[in-house]
């Protein structure tokens, strides 16, 4: 079975470019440690900083804290 992580974030910051930078950084690095079946990332279509990053994991293998 799946089951489904949810983290909305809002920036202060004003440099989009810069700011999903980090976040493919930040997921790279999550992906290495985490055994996830999979990733996607939204952005508000006019909030330019509002992201929401969906982690999917393997509820078998995931461990839950």
């Amino acid at each position: 079975m799946t089951w489904l992580e949810i983290i909305e974030i809002r920036s202060v910051g004003s440099n989009r470019k810069l700011l999903e930078t980090h976040l493919q950084d930040l997921i790279k690095e999550v992906c290495r440690e985490a055994d996830l079946q999979g990733v996607k990332v939204y952005r508000h279509l006019t909030l330019e900083t509002d992201f929401s990053i969906h982690l999917y994991y393997d509820a078998e293998k995931a461990e839950i804290s």
